[in-house]
């Protein structure tokens, strides 16, 4: 009989458990859906390094406590942004701060801004031309070489050459929000050709920016004006070795 009576009685607390249990979850689920929120997501599977446009975007109502931190939430955070250079975004997929890039802060914009037969070279800049340059400005670069028998000479080494972007100490473009805003790399847009003197002459000597007389005159690109200051410098330790 006593048997009976428990089993009665942990049967009832199970019940008024499970019962609270679905109100519960009942009242939960109804403040959910209650604070439902407009959401942007993909309308469709959007591939690798792709122009965000209005086509690509889709409305739906979600509840706001299922969009984590960093999800735009506004459509004009999200055109004329880009996806990363690997990295697909799936039909149905809000779109997250570490998913979409300005064009200029892809890592392979560089590449993209060459002309033909041209190629991206890496330059620290000095902190006293750093503030005057620019992204798409020409300049002259000045090589400086101090010599193994103590004397030391300038010279123009290459003419309007194109900055193509500004990065800080970080590598991030100073462009972008997260950046100290200071130039520490220009990258430079040369003729393949000329890759090797540009970089014998960063190797032996200082490789100076000035801003060119034709700034923004893309008549000429990289023109290279003379190098007399590589071969006496390479014919000097030639001797040396000989």
């Amino acid at each position: 009989m006593k048997r009976k009576t428990i089993k009665i009685t942990a049967a009832i607390i199970c019940g008024l458990a499970l019962g609270a249990l679905t109100i519960l979850a009942a009242v939960v689920y109804s403040r959910i859906t209650m604070d439902l929120v407009p959401a942007y997501v993909a309308s469709h599977d959007i591939p690798p390094r792709t122009k965000i446009t209005a086509s690509d975007l889709t409305v739906i109502r979600i509840p706001s406590a299922y969009l984590a931190p960093g999800t735009y939430r506004q459509k004009e955070e999200i055109l004329g942004r880009y996806t990363e250079i690997q990295g697909m975004i799936p039909a149905g997929s809000p779109f997250y701060e570490n998913m979409l890039y300005e064009e200029d802060s892809l890592p392979d914009y560089p590449a993209s801004q060459l002309k033909q037969g041209q190629a991206a070279y890496s330059l620290e800049t000095d902190l006293a031309s750093a503030g005057s340059l620019t992204a798409g400005m020409r300049v002259d670069l000045y090589l400086t070489v101090d010599f193994r028998d103590s004397s030391h000479a300038s010279q123009c080494l290459f003419q309007h050459v194109r900055i193509i972007s500004l990065k800080d100490h970080q590598g991030i473009e100073i462009t972008d929000e997260r950046s100290t805003g200071m130039p520490y790399l220009a990258v430079i847009a040369l003729n393949r050709k000329d890759v090797e003197t540009m970089s014998v002459a960063d190797e032996i000597g200082t490789v100076k920016m000035i801003a060119s007389s034709s700034s923004y005159d893309n008549t000429k690109e990289a023109v290279l004006v003379g190098k007399d200051l590589i071969d006496r410098y390479l014919e000097q330790l030639k001797q040396e070795n000989n």
